[in-house]
């Protein structure tokens, strides 16, 4: 009997030994990160507000925790390891970063305001993983971006971007920071390209847009001379002309 009590109080022991080893273990938390950005002209490129929105993302990449995929048919979440926040609104915010301090937009919003946007930049995320490929570890971000005129609810860009990176095996830090390093990668792409639409598309540059109809340098009245002499057209002299 000493015995068994002996027995069920070490698996009890033991057992508790576990539980707390469990609970202690510690989760880390990873975020993407940016770089400032160097503006990319003395005036804004596009002309105009845009909001970024919180991009769409497939199902899988909805969690906080980090997928590790090992082929498309399998993959795991960690849960040791995890976002701090999620990708598809960290992604967001990102793009929104790069846009304002590479000064393409006139002004850059991640929410509603009072002022409607002339456009709107929107996305899908597909791909936030890390891949894990016999041992060997990859870094793999995929996204689409396009931006909509608000008016007419127009596309008038668009770009897809899908790229893999290889870290050290089992570096979830170097995961991350290599996930980010792709996010640049695609923001310079995608940065070069609107700043493009300039020469390319000049309706990006109509005088109703929202923020054309405010600013100074468009509205501004030409000086007029008060001694110059002031000019009739013919048609409105020979009326003035005729009158008794």
């Amino acid at each position: 009997m000493k015995r068994l009590v002996g027995l069920v109080f070490c698996v009890a022991m033991l057992s508790a030994a576990g539980c707390l080893s469990a609970r202690s273990t510690p989760r880390s938390y990873f975020v993407l990160n940016g770089q400032p950005r160097e503006a990319v002209s003395v005036r804004p490129v596009v002309k105009g507000l845009v909001r970024v929105r919180n991009f769409d993302t497939d199902a899988v990449y909805e969690k906080f925790q980090i997928v590790v995929r090992r082929s498309p048919f399998q993959l795991s979440y960690s849960d040791r390891h995890v976002w701090a926040v999620k990708p598809n609104q960290m992604v967001a915010d990102l793009v929104a970063q790069g846009l304002e301090t590479s000064r393409v937009f006139s002004a850059v919003t991640r929410e509603l305001v009072d002022v409607r946007p002339a456009y709107t930049l929107a996305g899908k995320l597909h791909a936030v993983e890390i891949y894990n490929s016999q041992d060997v570890w990859f870094a793999h971000f995929a996204a689409s971006m396009y931006l909509t005129r608000f008016k007419d609810g127009e596309r008038v860009w668009s770009m897809d971007f899908d790229q893999r990176k290889q870290v050290t095996t089992g570096d979830y830090g170097h995961a991350a920071r290599a996930l980010s390093e792709l996010l640049q990668i695609m923001l310079t792409q995608g940065i070069g390209e609107l700043s493009a639409l300039e020469h390319a598309d000049d309706r990006l540059w109509t005088p109703d847009d929202a923020d054309a109809i405010d600013d100074p340098a468009v509205n501004v009245s030409p000086e007029v001379d008060p001694a110059a002499p002031v000019l009739i057209p013919e048609s409105d002299r020979s009326l003035r002309e005729d009158d008794p």
